[in-house]
C-alpha cells in the first residue's frame, strides 16, 4: 500500500510491454520455425499472395483484374471451395454471369454447406430474373443463416418484382425487426421498399407511419450503400480469403531466456506520488464511519489499474492510468517510445476514487469512449474527436448512486444488435456504516441492477427487466436510432 504510482506503472507497462515483445518475437528474425510448418507455409505463400492481391483488386472496383489473380489462384491446383467463390463474385460484377455461374456451382459441389455461394446463387439468378431459382437459393441462405439482413432484403425484392406484395411486406419486416444496428443499410432500404409495397397495397396511413421513420434515417448511411451493388452484397457478397498458416516456433526459440528492461523513465511516465492509505487490518470505529472517511481511507487501499486504446485513431495504443487515491491520467502515444499526459485537454481527470476503465466504441462512431467505474458508479466520458471527451454519464441515463463503489464495466453486444451492452459489477456500497467496529474486508456487499432497452431502433424510452440476485453485477442494454446519436440507459430493479 505504500508504492508510489510510478511503481505501479512499471509494472503495468512492463507486463505490457512483454506481450507485445513476445509477440514479435514468435515471427521475428531470430525464430526459426519447425521444418513441417516452414514446408506448409512456403508452399502456400504464392497462393496466399494470388489471394490477397485479387481481394484488394475486387475491394478497389478492379473486377477484371480481380478475375486474373483469382484465376491464377484456381489454375494452381490448389484451390479451394472459396477460391472459386472468389471468382465467380469478381465475374458477377464484372457482369460475366455465364462464367460466374460456372464458378459458383464449382464451389457449391466443393462445399455443399458454403452459405455465400447459395446467396450469391440467388443474387445471380435475381439478374437473369429466375425468380423461382432465386427464391430456392435465399431460401436455403435463411435456413442456415435466419438473421441475415442481406438475405431477407433481396428476398423481397424478388418477392415484389413477382408482384408477391404480401410476402414482400414480410420478408422486409423481418428486417425492420433487425433494428438500424444490426441492419444497417439494408434496414434503410428496406424502410423504402415497405412504404412502397404498402402504397401499392392502399394502406395509406401504416405507408406514411413508415415514410416518416425512413425520413429520419435515410441520411445515416452513405448514399452509395442503398445501390444496388451494395444492396446485392452484404456479408455473403465479400471475398473469403483464408488466413494464412500459423508458423510454429521451435521449441529451441521458446526456450530461449527472456529478460527485462526498466525503461518506465524513458517512456516519459511521471506521475504524482501516491497518498498514503490507511491499514486494510485497521479497524474502523462504527461511530467514526461516514462516507467521507471511506472515500480518503478506504478506496485508497484499492491499487491502480491501467486501461489501453487508441482513443485518436492514430494507430498507436494510448493508456489511461486509474488512481483510487488521486485523479486520472490520459496518456497519448507519441510513437517515439514515449508518452505525453493530455488529460487536461482531454477532460477525463475525473474527481477521483475510481477503480477501473475501459475504451469502447459504444456509439458505433468510429472513436472509442471512456467509461470509467468507481465511487458513485460508471462515468461515461463521450469521444467527441480532435482529443477532447465530455462527460454524458446523466444523459446516457448512467446516473449516479451515492456510495455505490463500482468496480468493473465490461461491454459486449448482449443481443445481437449491433451496439455494444453495458455490464457492470458493484463491490459495495460505502455509504451504509458497518453495524458494528469492522475492517474493510468485512463491507457488505451491493446486490446489482439491471438495465434494459428494447431493441426497436426508433424507441425513446426503456423497458424494466427482471432483477439479478446472484452476483453483484449491473447490466445496461442500449439501442440507437442512429450511428452516432446519444444513447441512453435505465436501471431497473435494486
Amino acid at each position: 500500500m505504500h508504492r508510489s504510482l510510478s511503481n505501479v506503472m512499471r509494472v503495468c507497462v512492463s507486463a505490457a510491454l512483454l506481450l507485445s515483445c513476445l509477440s514479435v518475437a514468435s515471427a521475428g528474425p531470430g525464430t526459426k520455425p519447425a521444418s513441417k510448418a516452414a514446408g506448409r507455409s512456403s508452399v502456400s505463400a504464392p497462393i496466399q499472395s494470388e489471394r490477397n492481391i485479387g481481394k484488394a483488386y475486387y475491394e478497389q472496383g478492379k473486377y477484371v483484374e480481380a478475375v486474373g489473380q483469382f484465376q491464377k489462384v484456381v489454375a494452381s491446383g490448389k484451390a479451394l471451395a472459396t477460391d472459386h467463390l472468389n471468382l465467380a463474385l469478381a465475374f458477377l460484377q464484372s457482369n460475366k454471369l455465364d462464367e460466374a455461374l460456372g464458378e459458383l456451382t464449382t464451389a457449391k459441389q466443393m462445399d455443399p454447406k458454403l452459405v455465400a455461394a447459395d446467396y450469391n446463387l440467388g443474387i445471380l439468378y435475381k439478374r437473369e430474373l429466375r425468380y423461382p431459382d432465386a427464391q430456392a437459393a435465399l431460401m436455403r441462405v435463411i435456413a442456415a443463416d435466419p438473421n441475415d439482413p442481406a438475405a431477407w432484403f433481396n428476398l423481397g425484392t424478388i418477392y415484389f418484382a413477382e408482384r408477391k406484395l404480401d410476402d414482400a411486406l414480410e420478408a422486409h419486416q423481418h428486417v425492420l425487426s433487425m433494428g438500424f444496428g444490426k441492419g444497417q443499410n439494408f434496414y434503410v432500404a428496406s424502410l423504402f421498399h415497405t412504404f412502397t409495397t404498402l402504397v401499392r397495397l392502399k394502406r395509406d396511413a401504416d405507408a406514411q407511419k413508415i415514410l416518416k421513420i425512413h425520413e429520419k434515417v435515410r441520411d445515416k448511411v452513405p448514399g452509395i450503400s442503398l445501390q444496388n451493388p451494395a444492396l446485392e452484397g452484404g456479408k455473403y457478397g465479400a471475398i473469403m480469403a483464408p488466413e494464412a498458416p500459423a508458423v510454429e516456433p521451435s521449441r529451441r526459440a521458446m526456450l530461449e531466456k527472456v529478460t527485462f528492461a526498466e525503461i518506465t523513465g524513458r517512456l516519459g511516465l511521471t506521475l504524482p506520488a501516491r497518498q498514503h492509505a490507511a491499514d486494510a487490518q485497521k479497524e474502523i470505529k462504527a461511530a467514526d464511519y461516514s462516507l467521507d472517511y471511506a472515500r480518503r481511507n478506504l478506496i485508497p487501499l484499492l491499487g491502480p489499474s491501467v486501461a489501453t486504446g487508441d482513443y485518436d485513431g492514430d494507430g498507436r495504443n494510448d493508456l489511461y492510468v486509474v488512481d483510487p487515491a488521486s485523479t486520472n491520467h490520459l496518456l497519448h502515444n507519441n510513437g517515439d517510445g514515449t508518452f505525453t499526459d493530455v488529460t487536461a485537454k482531454a477532460g477525463v481527470a475525473g474527481p477521483g476514487s475510481a477503480l477501473s476503465a475501459v475504451f469502447a466504441d459504444y456509439n458505433n462512431c468510429g472513436r472509442p469512449s471512456l467509461f470509467v467505474a468507481g465511487l458513485g458508479g460508471v462515468r461515461l466520458y463521450r469521444n467527441l474527436g480532435g482529443g477532447v471527451f465530455k462527460d454524458e454519464t446523466d444523459i446516457a441515463g448512467l446516473h449516479p448512486v451515492p456510495g455505490e463503489l463500482d468496480t468493473q464495466a465490461v461491454l459486449f453486444d448482449a443481443d445481437n444488435d449491433g451496439f455494444l451492452d453495458l455490464v457492470v459489477t458493484a463491490y459495495t456500497n460505502l455509504s451504509h456504516p458497518p453495524a458494528k467496529d469492522a475492517t474493510a474486508r468485512l463491507l457488505k456487499s451491493q446486490p446489482p441492477r439491471v438495465w434494459h432497452r428494447p431493441r426497436d431502433a426508433c424507441a425513446a424510452a426503456f423497458s424494466p427487466t427482471s432483477t439479478m440476485t446472484a452476483t453483484p453485477t449491473s447490466v445496461c442494454s442500449v439501442t440507437m436510432a442512429t450511428p452516432c446519436s446519444m444513447p441512453t440507459w435505465a436501471r431497473a430493479g435494486s
